[in-house]
């Protein structure tokens, strides 16, 4: 299980500064999980080369999350948190893509997904493993990018 010390240098590496992590204000997510996005944890898996890290955290009923993947196979169909277990295909609860708040999504480089973004909503029901990241793509409509939400 990741570490708070862990989670903080997860976010320093991607060159954001966090609130609980050094920032001047003082507030302390909730809650902040980390994954790792695979084809292999796809459900049915895929063979899909790309690879990606997340992070999420809630405060004071907003939901910031960073993204950075690499190596799809094609142009960005979709990007949400679901919600399920690993293993379980859920329903869509956050639209990263679309969703209303502050920050950055860039999709502009072929086969690249970077947001950095705190939506105004948050997510509902967040624990461990009960929800997941998932990428779509036009070759992986289904989904080409899964991970699994671990809290850090």
């Amino acid at each position: 299980m990741l570490t708070r010390r862990v989670f903080c240098a997860l976010f320093a590496l991607s060159g954001v500064l966090f609130a609980g992590c050094g920032s001047s204000s003082g507030v302390v997510p909730t809650d902040y999980f980390t994954t790792t996005l695979l084809g292999s944890q796809e459900v049915p898996a895929n063979s899909a080369p790309g690879v990606g890290t997340a992070a999420v955290s809630t405060v004071d009923g907003k939901t910031r999350v960073v993204v950075d993947i690499r190596g799809l196979t094609g142009t960005i169909t979709g990007a949400h948190i679901h919600a399920g277990a690993p293993g379980v295909n859920g329903s869509v609860v956050l639209n990263l893509l679309s969703g209303t708040g502050t920050g950055t999504r860039d999709t502009s480089k072929a086969g690249e997904l970077h947001i950095d973004f705190k939506y105004d909503a948050a997510v509902t029901g967040l624990s461990n493993k009960t929800h997941y990241i998932n990428v779509h793509t036009g070759l992986n409509p289904g989904g080409e990018l899964r991970g699994d939400l671990i809290k850090a």
